[in-house]
């Protein structure tokens, strides 16, 4: 049996590991600049003309990911280790929002390895990984 202190302290690094992906995403977005306008806190610097495919093939632009908070984490799916662990605990912090306050954040995954990490394979994980893809983008 867990103790109290040790559920609180795993809690806490759970929100702490989001809370860094969403910060790192920020920061790999680079400053705004004039010529791309902000897409809102946390998307300066991304080009609302930016397209990424998600696990079902179809184009997923920049700008259909504002209004909700957004929570990012960058994986490769032939990573056993961290990149499993990192879905793993948004998966749980997912679950701890809730199905009504889930609804109103949307969890992105990235692949850093897009050659090998086609659709087929990021629709793979993401039933691997019990993701919901009506909130879950991979």
């Amino acid at each position: 049996m867990k103790s109290r202190f040790a559920v609180s302290i795993r809690r806490h690094a759970m929100y702490a590991l989001a809370i860094a992906a969403a910060v790192s995403f920020a920061a790999c977005g680079g400053r705004a600049t004039n010529s791309a306008p902000s897409l809102g806190p946390g998307l300066q610097g991304v080009s609302p003309k930016l397209v990424l495919f998600n696990q079902d093939a179809k184009p997923v632009e920049a700008r259909s990911l504002t209004g909700k908070p957004l929570l990012i984490a960058f994986i490769d799916t032939a990573c056993t280790g961290m990149c499993q662990l990192t879905t793993n605990n948004l998966h749980r912090v997912a679950d701890e929002l809730g199905a009504a306050q889930g609804q109103n954040v949307q969890f992105v995954l990235v692949t850093y390895n897009p050659v090998f990490d086609g659709p087929k394979r990021l629709a793979r994980y993401a039933r691997d990984m019990h993701l919901d893809t009506s909130r879950w983008t991979c």
